[in-house]
């Protein structure tokens, strides 16, 4: 198994443990029975120059009980995903703007992965960023209906197959 794989298993068994343990209620442990993901494929895994904007925009996003969040438009990026070249915006938290996040759907949303959205953490290293959707994971909110969690805007919502990270849990609604 090549490094990046192992770096993959690890991250998700860490990530699924700290649910488990941390996020669960006692009573919803029981019936949660673990995550599901892809393989890992290295054609998904991408270092790219985002168009870093000047002047960040303050937007509001949609959340899953219907209220919004605000968040800073920070960059776009082109992705050229095996299936086809995609754009999507990178947001930035507004008290910590170094906390960077993808929010999409894609053409596995709603069958293979949860219909809402997943997730993908940016780091930017200087002007550039290395997107791993390997790393793409469900929010919260993909596990019950406790969660509020933020759905990607129609700019990140994706035509192209994204068949890498976090399935959908086989008992999401």
């Amino acid at each position: 198994m090549p490094d990046d794989a192992r770096d993959v298993a690890a991250e998700r068994r860490d990530r699924e443990a700290y649910f488990r343990n941390e996020v669960l209620t006692d009573d919803e442990r029981p019936a949660f029975t673990g995550t599901r993901y892809f393989e890992v494929d290295d054609r998904y895994v991408f270092r790219l120059r985002p168009d870093w904007l000047a002047d960040p925009e303050t937007v509001e996003l949609s959340t899953s009980k219907g209220q919004n969040r605000p968040y800073l438009r920070s960059a776009r990026v082109s992705v050229p995903f095996p299936e086809g070249e995609a754009e999507l915006t990178i947001f930035s938290s507004l008290t910590e703007p170094a906390h960077a996040f993808i929010p999409f759907r894609d053409a596995t949303s709603g069958r293979e992965t949860y219909g809402a959205a997943r997730y993908l953490e940016v780091k930017r290293e200087d002007d550039w960023v290395t997107l791993d959707f390997n790393r793409t994971y469900n929010p919260y909110c993909a596990y019950g209906d406790r969660w509020n969690c933020t759905l990607p805007p129609a700019e990140n919502m994706l035509s192209v197959l994204v068949p890498v990270g976090e399935k959908r849990y086989r008992d999401a609604h």
